[in-house]
């Protein structure tokens, strides 16, 4: 009976949680060229709490016909039931500039054409180790030092067009560098790549990312309230943009690390 009660509690603060969501996205929704249908699918990606100032944020990540859309991300910050719209890189207009949203070659292909466009060596083996929904892991001898998970999303190409492509990283063998790369759905032409090993630190006598977020999200700020309510932000080229010819502002809250800087 308890663990009955404490699921239903549980199930019905995410429901008050997904309502705020929602409720602050519609609000802010007109004033960024955003309509009702580019907003009205989306997911949390990622939650935060900030014990010192009992702040929760969410990363609530765009979706078009259950896909994914790569760095649509907001940030949504929650205190006392009242939301706060901290940062936005939704797609305005995204039911239009849609092109694709299936794929025509396989996870497995994508892997493959990746690899060649790298010019990387083929794996001497690659053996898929799971697989669900639009994820699948792979194991890649001879090409990835860790497993490789290739995920069905859409991306935004420079020219506004919206593609279906497979999202997958490869870590090479020589680690001199750890490949982010979206690879087209339907033709396997590499669209998008990045180096995860020159923008990431694990730190000392770590030799393994795995565990760590590495995507790049690049915000448009919005009005963000006095800092006593959410804490101090910054619009800046934050990690893992090197400069502004790698990549845009975003808004980072409360970037500070407690531990180091009491």
């Amino acid at each position: 009976f308890l663990f009955l009660s404490f699921s239903i509690v549980n199930s019905l603060s995410a429901q008050d949680n997904n309502s705020i969501l929602q409720s602050v996205i519609n609000e802010k929704a007109s004033a960024y060229n955003l309509s009702s249908n580019d907003v009205k699918s989306w997911g949390i990606t990622d939650t935060h709490e900030d014990k010192s100032t009992g702040i929760s944020y969410y990363y609530i990540t765009q979706k078009h016909q259950g896909l994914f859309v790569h760095n649509a991300i907001s940030v949504i910050a929650i205190k006392d039931q009242k939301a706060y719209l901290t940062a936005n890189n939704f797609v305005s207009k995204l039911e239009e500039k849609v092109e694709t949203t299936t794929a025509t070659i396989s996870a497995k292909e994508a892997v493959l054409s990746a690899a060649s466009a790298l010019g990387l060596q083929f794996p001497r083996r690659i053996t898929e180790k799971q697989s669900k929904e639009n994820h699948h892991v792979f194991s890649a001898e001879g090409l990835s030092k860790e497993d490789i998970n290739v995920r069905l999303k859409l991306f935004l190409s420079n020219d506004e067009s919206i593609r279906a492509v497979w999202d997958l990283d490869i870590y090479q063998m020589n680690q001199e560098h750890w490949w982010h790369v979206r690879v087209d759905a339907q033709t396997g032409e590499l669209l998008d790549q990045t180096d995860w090993v020159s923008q990431c630190n694990v730190g000392p006598g770590s030799g393994s990312h795995a565990g760590h977020n590495h995507t790049i999200e690049e915000f448009t700020s919005f009005d963000i309230p006095n800092s006593s309510v959410l804490g101090a932000s910054y619009n800046v080229f934050a990690i893992p943009v090197e400069s502004p010819s790698h990549g845009a502002r975003s808004i980072v809250v409360d970037p500070e690390n407690l531990s180091a800087s009491p």
